[in-house]
């Protein structure tokens, strides 16, 4: 009988860790009997959390990563450009964006983005840009939907292909892709 309700406090205070955890992380709820003790605690522990872990902010609320936008638009032609090649080249790729800057004029709301997919063997250039271009167009035009939801206004992409042979083994060339931080 003592061993029975000891296995039984034990799995409440079990539960409720998972239920602050859980609450926390927004990943899963507490099922079972609640009671006022119950209640008291999870509030309690959650202000507490609260408290001590997210009173201060390092960047104000709105905020959504400290990098730039040019770096974000390059990830977004980079991420795009292999979910659409899928297996048929390795991560050999990077993106640098030429130009980014936005149309002049009342109301235009439009960014011009002229990107380069840069890659390492001629054999790869041909097939990023696909059969009379429909890959490249497939890559800009996924890009530019995910840029115009973040970004909030419309924009105009222009993708180029170039090789540059073991562009991986320099150490500028990974500094200016802005895969590596400056020493």
């Amino acid at each position: 009988m003592i061993i029975t309700r000891l296995r039984f406090q034990i799995c409440n205070y079990i539960l409720i860790i998972l239920a602050i955890i859980g609450t926390a992380s927004g990943g899963f709820l507490l099922y079972g009997p609640y009671s006022g003790f119950r209640d008291w605690l999870i509030t309690t522990a959650m202000t507490t959390m609260t408290h001590q872990y997210f009173a201060t902010w390092f960047y104000d609320e709105e905020t959504i990563t400290d990098q730039p936008e040019r770096a974000i638009c390059a990830e977004i032609i980079r991420e795009k450009a292999l979910h659409a090649l899928n297996d048929e080249i390795p991560h050999g790729i990077a993106v640098g964006i030429e130009l980014m800057k936005e149309r002049k004029g009342k109301g235009s709301g439009i960014i011009d983005i002229d990107a380069t997919i840069i890659c390492e063997r001629d054999s790869h250039k041909g097939i990023i840009i696909g059969k009379q271009g429909a890959m490249l167009k497939k890559i800009g035009t996924n890009a530019r939907f995910e840029m115009e939801r973040l970004l909030d206004v419309k924009v105009n992409l222009k993708l180029w292909v170039k090789v540059k042979k073991d562009w991986r083994d320099s150490d500028f060339l990974i500094k200016n892709f802005g895969y590596r931080d400056e020493d």
